[in-house]
């Protein structure tokens, strides 16, 4: 169950390749332990098994930002959350092209964003929050003000 998984995570320094199966294994057995979800008793229980939850991914996420490689069920999300990391540094760091606050970007991938269609090669000022977004999603790419080999929209 999920308390195993949190001490296996707990034991070992580097990130551990946690399949789906191993997640969802109790799937069913748990959903039956816990009905009715109204009874008080599987209701402290479900907030434990949240808790336990939590703390695997906060455990998880503090191991990527320590420099591991994400692996496991949630490779795509560490991976979301690295990128998230990357553009927050580069932005907070004025490595980015910016004006009154927008970042420069290089549109990636065909898209609408509010009513207007870009293309792969425009260029575009998006608020933080957006040029965070649609990085993670790979439709832009911040503009560098730097050639570092970390960003390709320099």
């Amino acid at each position: 169950m999920l308390d195993e998984i949190l001490r296996k995570e707990m034991e070992h320094p580097d990130l551990l390749d946690v399949s789906m199966s191993e997640v969802t294994k109790d799937e069913l057995r748990v959903k039956k332990i816990l009905y009715p979800v109204s009874d008080p008793l599987n209701r402290e229980q479900l907030n434990v098994m949240k808790e336990i939850a939590r703390s695997i991914f906060e455990l998880r996420v503090s191991k990527l930002l320590e420099g591991e490689s994400p692996r496991g069920f949630d490779k795509e999300l560490l991976e979301a959350i690295r990128k998230m990391e990357e553009v927050y540094v580069s932005f907070v760091s004025s490595e980015y092209v910016t004006k009154n606050g927008k970042v420069l970007c290089s549109v990636k991938q065909e898209m609408i964003f509010h009513g207007k269609r870009l293309v792969p090669g425009d260029l575009v000022f998006l608020g933080f929050n957006d040029a965070v977004l649609l990085s993670i999603t790979n439709y832009i790419t911040p503009c560098s003000l730097f050639n570092n080999g970390s960003n390709e929209g320099s």
